[in-house]
């Protein structure tokens, strides 16, 4: 009884009558081939056999993981974009690239699934013969670091190849992260001795007169899942 109830459709000259004029049929491009099969053997007649073939619209052939190149090209786009500023025709310009290199269907793709965590803060330029330099950066920079950072290369910039004042300001960033590195020590110093008082607690007379001939200490490792963050910026 269903299939009989579905036999009215498989006639195509049926079904075609049946749809609005007002509506357009959109036919999509296949390949055919044909071939006579000889069935007099078997007491028939001949037959017409026809395979399809769909054409590459009908493959889906999208791929979600990134190559290597893909995140490259990427990674150069949001770059670019970030150093446009804002400036429309500049940012035209590095979108036009990464569809070069990908088609646009490929690139919106690309650069939704791979993009700086920061984008909604872009530089605005107030010319557009103005000049931002961009830093890429995979690990996310403290408030501190970055600000360290940004001077650095602000100076190294400035100095335009010259090595005296390159140095300069390599020693400059190199005095303030070992001051960084100091503070954190000392922190970290800090925290261990808490910890150690809170476990130990007060020392008791009989304590207090004992000698301390060694501390070990008990290592908690935190699990970490294994995640493949995106970039921080360009």
């Amino acid at each position: 009884m269903l299939a009989g109830n579905f036999a009215i459709f498989t006639n195509p000259r049926d079904g075609i009558a049946r749809l609005d004029d007002r509506t357009p049929i959109l036919l999509m491009p296949v390949r055919l081939e044909t071939r006579f099969r000889d069935l007099t053997r078997s007491g028939g007649g001949h037959e017409l056999w026809v395979r399809i073939y769909p054409d590459d619209c009908w493959v889906d052939t999208f791929d979600p993981a990134l190559t290597e190149a893909e995140i490259a090209n990427t990674r150069t786009y949001w770059i670019n974009w970030w150093q446009a500023g804002g400036i429309e025709a500049q940012q035209r310009a590095a979108w036009r690239a990464l569809v070069g290199s990908h088609g646009a269907g490929r690139a919106v793709w690309l650069a939704e699934r791979y993009r700086p965590t920061n984008v909604a803060s872009p530089p605005v330029k107030a010319k557009a013969e103005d000049l931002v330099l961009t830093i890429a950066t995979d690990t996310p920079l403290g408030a501190v670091e970055s600000a360290a950072a940004v001077a650095f290369w602000r100076s190294a910039w400035l100095a335009d190849g010259a090595t005296a004042g390159v140095t300069a300001a390599r020693t400059a960033l190199d005095n303030l992260l070992a001051e960084l590195e100091k503070l954190k020590e000392i922190e970290e110093a800090e925290i261990a001795l808490a910890e150690i008082a809170q476990t130990v607690g007060e020392p008791q007379p009989a304590q207090a007169e004992s000698v301390l001939t060694e501390i070990q200490t008990a290592e908690f490792i935190e699990e970490v899942a294994d995640t493949q963050p995106l970039p921080e910026q360009p």
